[in-house]
């Protein structure tokens, strides 16, 4: 026997092999390390520049997990090890947020052909607790916003006045702003939609007072798109001596203060983009007499079960 046919032979065992012992099916040999290379390469096509960046993050601490071994050693004994052990250091979410990049490119490799089946298809995330709501009271804002720099100030008013997340304010192009309808278009968002988003007078101003150009809405001080303001919204939340503050808190201020002001929690998700009600009712209890109102309705409809009247809710008729 030729030493090529031994090979082959050999490498046909360990197949049948690993096939037996997690399920999994090499069709083709590839390092770990040089498959998440091209899986970068597809989200960098594939994904908004701040996701594909998140994106190198995750997979930097699967590498240091796993190593630069063959693909096939990613076993599913190998992913549970891998999801306690970061769990040891991290939040669920997080840990989830990790998990869901590494299933997302064992599945990849079916779909290119160097796996027949992906050995996380079973592996289940934690169980997150329910999403943080961190808002600002009207002063809090003026604070934050008297903090701010000449360049972050309006990106910090825009996402105060939208809701809309960060990614979504850099993309930002002049021809998706339309100053004579008072709206802003925004497009490539998290849920690959788009939506329009109104302007009230505060964010019209604000936007109005940018001077209008070709491209991006929002340019650094040296004429470039932003890649991050972290550093500089950090700074002004510090001024502004505001705690347990994050860039993104500003969306959730935004819905809070609709659902203050007695805004439906069906319209406050429209507005930031929310794919289902449930994302939203994280905002209803901040509604004025919601608790009341809903506990009245037991009230109300065992009268107008009697009468045959509609009653008025906070979210239209009922009856």
């Amino acid at each position: 026997m030729v030493k090529a046919e031994a090979e082959a032979i050999a490498k046909e065992k360990f197949r049948r092999a690993l096939e037996r012992a997690h399920g999994v099916r090499v069709i083709r040999n590839v390092k770990l390390g040089t498959f998440l290379e091209k899986y970068l390469a597809y989200c960098e096509q594939n994904n908004r520049p701040s996701t594909y960046q998140k994106k190198r993050y995750l997979v930097r601490h699967i590498l240091d997990f796993f190593g630069d071994v063959p693909l096939t050693s990613v076993t599913r004994e190998r992913v549970e090890a891998f999801k306690a052990t970061r769990r040891r250091k991290l939040g669920p979410a997080t840990v989830n947020r990790e998990l869901a990049a590494l299933k997302h490119a064992l599945n990849l490799a079916v779909e290119w052909d160097y796996l027949e089946v992906s050995p996380a298809a079973r592996v289940k995330k934690f169980k997150e607790p329910p999403g943080r709501v961190r808002y600002l009271s009207r002063d809090e804002a003026a604070q934050l916003i008297g903090s701010c720099s000449d360049e972050l100030r309006p990106i910090v008013v825009v996402a105060l006045h939208t809701g809309l997340r960060l990614g979504e304010i850099l993309a930002l192009e002049w021809r998706h702003v339309d100053m004579k309808r008072r709206q802003l278009r925004v497009v490539d968002s998290k849920n690959n939609e788009t939506r329009v988003v109104p302007m009230n007078d505060v964010l019209y101003n604000t936007v109005a007072s940018l001077g209008r150009r070709d491209g991006k809405v929002f340019l650094s001080r040296y004429n470039r798109p932003y890649r991050s303001v972290k550093s500089g919204f950090e700074a002004a939340r510090k001024r502004a001596k505001i705690d347990d503050f994050t860039f993104h808190d500003l969306r959730h201020t935004f819905a809070s203060w609709l659902a203050m002001e007695g805004v439906p929690t069906s319209t406050i998700g429209k507005l930031l983009g929310h794919r289902t009600p449930q994302m939203t009712m994280r905002y209803a209890h901040l509604a004025p007499e919601y608790l009341a109102d809903v506990v009245a309705l037991l009230t109300q409809n065992s009268y107008k079960a009697k009468s045959g009247r509609k009653v008025k809710t906070r979210e239209g008729i009922t009856g």
